[in-house]
């Protein structure tokens, strides 16, 4: 009688955060949705100057096709800093040639590679402007984003602006999958919480700062291995207020093979525990209550309630391959389907093709499985006292070739 008690408190406990997500997002769009403007350049002319901080490392076959986007930029008030982090390949040479040919592209060549944080923080210290965005080497803006991101700093009261990621290279099963997670999970989470100007992950990949906050918060930390997870609760604790702004969208590069994906979710979650660690008592000092009582414990819920449900579910899985079992019929369908309620209605939030949610029921059977797997490795890593790395990606960037950042990357 217990354990039934505990898993129906537990999956009781999952609805009211689906329910709570789709509210709240959808309260979001209500309250905040803006017109997409193809003449938004036109509407002002009192455009505020933006910083654009790339750093790269080892990124030769995709930072050109990233600078290539900003040779003739339609913002009208723009530099660009791209920071070479002591790459070993052609990275620093392209960076060179670009400043020497274009006076608003600035080549900061790091003598070592420091990290990420380091490298941002060095194009911080020599940017100009009050607005500061920073993003990947792989990633490629959209044409009217800038525009977006600098009217959402007309409200003095937000202190950071996280873009919409969206997936370039959805060519393959792997990368449908994490399109698929970005859409249904990300997103809408990050609506859900924008709502409370709370949002608990800027990206990495593309988001806008006000160098003031920066400032506040003493700039960017290596002290774990996802340095925009770090400076989101660093920004958080301080009461910063942070907003989610749906049309200033930016394509970016998904791992496009399981052993990439492997390493960089388990950076991506080591770096949330260390974070989590780090920040742990800043639900308590927030001066957020929205942080406090939404935020925080969304995100300390979802990265262990998957250590709570997956022996739970693998069990079911098996009695239902092997033994049809009412119970186990019971407990995955209540497990999937409010999911698929949610994931349908993500992409009607993005506005993207149904389509893709015919791989949603693969996509949770190798999540469920593959995120599994990831939590023993870094249990035992954890175990032994090994350290995570950064672990570089490697890009194709061929997506990027056929794609400029008025015309999106193709399915």
């Amino acid at each position: 009688m217990f354990w039934a008690w505990f898993f129906f408190i537990l999956l009781l406990v999952c609805w009211l955060r689906w329910l709570a997500l789709l509210l709240f997002a959808g309260l979001h769009i209500r309250r905040h949705r803006k017109p997409t403007l193809q003449n938004i350049a036109h509407t002002r002319a009192d455009w505020p100057k933006i910083s654009i901080l790339i750093p790269a490392y080892n990124e030769q076959d995709v930072i050109a096709h990233t600078l290539d986007t900003f040779i003739t930029p339609a913002y009208p008030q723009l530099e660009v800093f791209a920071i070479d982090d002591g790459s070993t390949d052609q990275t620093a040479h392209i960076l060179r040639e670009y400043g020497d040919t274009y006076p608003h592209i600035h080549p900061i060549i790091m003598p070592q590679n420091g990290g990420k944080s380091e490298a941002l923080n060095a194009g911080i210290a020599q940017s100009t402007s009050d607005i500061v965005i920073t993003m990947d080497a792989d990633t490629l803006l959209d044409q009217h984003a800038l525009f977006y991101i600098a009217e959402a700093f007309d409200d003095p009261s937000i202190s950071a602006v996280a873009c919409n990621i969206k997936l370039g290279n959805r060519h393959n099963a792997l990368t449908l999958w994490q399109s698929i997670e970005y859409i249904t999970s990300i997103n809408i989470e990050r609506r859900a919480q924008s709502l409370f100007h709370c949002i608990t992950t800027l990206p990495g990949a593309a988001s806008g700062y006000r160098r003031a906050a920066l400032q506040d918060v003493g700039g960017f930390s290596s002290d774990t291995v996802t340095e925009d997870a770090d400076i989101t609760l660093c920004l958080l604790t301080k009461g910063h207020k942070l907003y989610y702004e749906e049309r200033a969208i930016a394509w970016t590069e998904a791992p496009e093979k399981t052993y990439d994906l492997f390493k960089q979710r388990v950076r991506w979650i080591t770096g949330c525990f260390q974070c989590l660690w780090k920040h742990r008592l800043a639900w308590y000092h927030t001066p957020m209550p929205a942080f406090r009582w939404f935020g925080f414990p969304n995100l300390l819920f979802l990265n262990t309630a998957i250590l709570i449900f997956l022996p739970i579910f693998i069990y079911h899985i098996v009695t239902l391959c092997f033994a049809f079992s009412i119970t186990g019929l019971l407990f995955v369908s209540t497990l999937f389907l409010p999911d698929l309620v949610c994931s349908v209605c993500g992409y009607h939030f993005d506005r993207e093709d149904m389509g893709e949610l015919r791989h949603f029921v693969t996509q949770r059977f190798f999540y469920m499985g593959f995120f599994g797997y990831i939590f023993l490795v870094i249990g035992a890593r954890a175990l032994a006292g090994s350290k995570t790395k950064w672990n570089k990606l490697p890009r194709s960037g061929t997506w990027m070739e056929t794609s400029t950042s008025s015309s999106p990357p193709s399915s």
